[in-house]
């Protein structure tokens, strides 16, 4: 019985030995397994900590984006604005055409005013009733079509409140407004221009038609005046073949050259009309200065006489 019960205890102790063996294989390998779940715990840790600041740095580029594209839209929006305040501002007439509609989809103050009508009536109409007939439309459309704009271009306007006609200077160029294809057209009021223009015409015509009654007047009366300064010049040349005393022919040479300076007056008088024609031809002449001399000297004797006056002339 010693003998088992001392089998049965070494047994026992074996048995023990084993389980204490398991016990610290165990043990260990819970401590290795400890480990092995911290390093990988911290791995994962110092993974989440490296996302985390990837994470941060997305975050604020984020922010910065969003913060850089509110500070654009705001930027857009005041120059949206701006830009909306000038058109509607500006002093030269504008608006802005839906080129699928042919409609006004904007217009400004100095436009409304320029065709005497409200912002719901221009919205209301097409850009056809803006001119003054149908070839002048044809003609602004023909002109954007062949060209793609039109730059300062002159068309008879009507203005649409009062049908009154009218001279615009217009030019257009194409946009896209709202992501439509549009046309902002600009028109300038030379009505008051073309009216001046017109009474220059006509004014230069009334003068043209004054100046060539002159002329046909000057040309009438001195062809009148001329035919008995003809006569006289011709009897005085007769008179002086005939006997006559010294007195009397100094008398007939100062008439006849008095009459045949007056016949070159006339002559003279016809020249201004044929200057004011464009039909002068002029001439190249030698002269003898002492017979022209003493001709003027005969013309203007007789006046000279009268106011006891001697005339002289000296010649180098």
């Amino acid at each position: 019985e010693i003998n088992q019960l001392a089998m049965a205890q070494e047994q026992m102790r074996s048995a023990l030995y084993k389980t204490a063996n398991k016990l610290n294989q165990s043990r260990a390998d819970l401590k290795n397994a400890n480990q092995t779940l911290e390093e990988k715990v911290a791995e994962r840790t110092q993974e989440l900590e490296s996302k985390t600041f990837e994470l941060q740095d997305i975050n604020k580029n984020l922010n910065n984006e969003i913060a850089n594209r509110r500070e654009v839209e705001t930027s857009l929006k005041e120059s949206e604005e701006n830009l909306h305040h000038i058109f509607d501002t500006a002093p030269v007439s504008l608006m802005i055409l839906d080129r699928s509609s042919h409609k006004v989809v904007r217009i400004n103050k100095a436009a409304l005013a320029f065709f005497k009508i409200t912002e719901d009536q221009a919205t209301m109409v097409t850009e056809q009733s803006f001119f003054a007939s149908s070839n002048e439309f044809e003609k602004f459309t023909r002109q954007l079509s062949n060209h793609g704009r039109l730059d300062n271009i002159e068309l008879n306007m009507k203005r649409t409140g009062t049908n009154e006609l009218c001279w615009g200077l217009v030019s257009a160029y194409p946009i896209s407004y709202f992501g439509g294809a549009s046309l902002i057209v600009g028109f300038q009021d030379i009505t008051n221009q073309k009216k001046s223009e017109e009474a220059l015409i006509e004014a230069k015509h009334d003068a043209d038609e004054a100046n060539k009654a002159k002329s046909n007047f000057l040309a009438n009366m001195s062809h009148e005046i001329r035919t008995p300064m003809n006569a006289i010049i011709g009897m005085t040349h007769l008179c002086l073949r005939t006997s006559v005393s010294t007195q009397q022919k100094d008398y007939l040479n100062k008439i006849y050259s008095s009459a045949d300076l007056l016949l070159r007056i006339i002559n003279d008088i016809l020249d201004f009309s044929k200057i004011e024609a464009g039909k002068l031809d002029l001439e190249l002449l030698d002269f003898n200065l002492e017979d022209t001399l003493a001709s003027l000297c005969d013309f203007i004797s007789l006046k000279a006489q009268e106011k006891r006056l001697d005339i002289f002339f000296k010649t180098d």
